[in-house]
């Protein structure tokens, strides 16, 4: 299906007067497609700004909320979030963005700005859902913590975006991310004692 997509798209870009009928019909395509890997969030994220702006069109234009979209698949390791990362990149530069990228570091496991330390545990006492997630994100502690215990996500790039403190013996929490561009992240719970849970997060609209 996201090969026949690839090629229906790249028959818009070469014809300017495809007919609207055609985009729309592409765009329901589009949304149906998996998102169960991250390249996949990203082929849909990029195709659907592609179709939506009609960017083979001359004077199209790209919103803020798109180039957020971008500089967010822009700011991947291209290893696990495939060629749309390349493509989103292409796109930033031609609206003028000047950001460059070093894969050699982006590539490399995101090591926060404190760095992980001998603590650091896999997030099995924790659920995060839903993963892929939109606008709203749910914690659920298996067991309540008698402390209490601070939430932060970080960028693909190790930048922390979001930070929340959960009071003592709360079990469930939720957090607003839909000002969030679409990605992959990574997510840590800590407590006052050091032990630490980590694990990774996919935001997809």
């Amino acid at each position: 299906m996201q090969l026949l997509l690839r090629g229906a798209l790249s028959d818009c870009l070469g014809d300017p007067n495809d007919g609207e009928a055609r985009i729309i019909g592409l765009l329901n395509a589009n949304g149906a497609l998996p998102t169960n890997e991250i390249f996949q969030v990203n082929e849909k994220t990029l195709q659907r700004i592609l179709l939506e702006k009609r960017l083979w069109r001359s004077g199209a234009l790209l919103s803020a909320t798109d180039i957020a979209d971008l500089k967010g698949i822009a700011d991947q390791c291209p290893l696990s979030g495939g060629f749309a990362v390349h493509q989103s990149r292409f796109l930033l530069k031609a609206v003028g963005e000047a950001t460059t990228w070093d894969d050699d570091n982006i590539c490399d496991p995101i090591q926060d700005a404190a760095e992980r330390g001998s603590n650091m545990q896999p997030a099995q006492s924790i659920r995060i859902y839903p993963n892929p997630a939109n606008t709203t994100l749910h914690l659920e502690a298996y067991s309540a913590s008698t402390e209490e215990q601070l939430f932060e996500l970080f960028s693909i790039t190790g930048v922390k975006v979001k930070e929340m403190s959960i009071p003592a013996l709360a079990s469930v929490a939720s957090f607003n991310i839909e000002q969030l561009p679409v990605g992959i992240y990574v997510y840590r719970l800590s407590g006052t004692a050091g032990k630490s849970a980590q694990g990774k997060l996919i935001i997809n609209r």
